[in-house]
């Protein structure tokens, strides 16, 4: 029921942006500030072998702060993620959209005829005064998984195995 204590063993803190108000009002400041980014999901042309060299990629290529990151085919089309940009402001700005889907300047032409499939935005959790992401243990059962600033998607795996980690050690 809405405002009754509900018990648990342990508490993972997950909430992004609005991790250190929560982690603040239990003792345990955190500076973190909130950075706007823009990404974007491409079908890539039919390249023959090009598209199949791209779909066996091993991992995520970064190009000076921009993550293209391999996807499952999806009806036969090779995919990727193209991300993110870095936004002060609060609404999202078209360019930046642009600069990001044309690497700014310096898209391939194979990257530059792929079609756009969706865009998204989100705020994330960027840690002052600390690498991303913030993985703590802030008491003996509390744990805090935040701050992955713009390398969440890629960083989630190793951040649920620490939490995993932590939690299995003690018990």
């Amino acid at each position: 029921e809405q405002g009754s204590p509900i018990a648990a063993d342990w508490l993972v803190i997950t909430a992004g942006v609005g991790s250190h108000t929560l982690v603040e009002d239990l003792g345990h400041p955190i500076a973190m500030e909130p950075v706007l980014g823009q990404a974007l999901e491409l079908a890539l042309p039919a390249m023959g072998s090009a598209s199949d060299t791209w779909q066996q990629w091993p991992g995520v290529v970064v190009w000076q702060g921009v993550n293209l990151v391999p996807k499952p085919m999806a009806n036969g089309v090779a995919r990727l993620w193209l991300g993110a940009t870095l936004e002060t402001s609060a609404e999202v700005d078209p360019a930046e959209l642009a600069n990001l889907r044309h690497l700014h300047g310096h898209a391939p032409p194979w990257l530059l005829e792929a079609s756009v499939e969706r865009s998204w935005q989100g705020v994330r959790p960027h840690p002052l005064g600390q690498p991303a992401p913030v993985l703590k243990a802030l008491e003996p059962t509390l744990l805090l998984a935040s701050g992955h600033y713009r390398n969440g998607v890629l960083l989630a795996p190793a951040s649920a195995e620490w939490v995993s980690g932590q939690i299995t050690s003690i018990r």
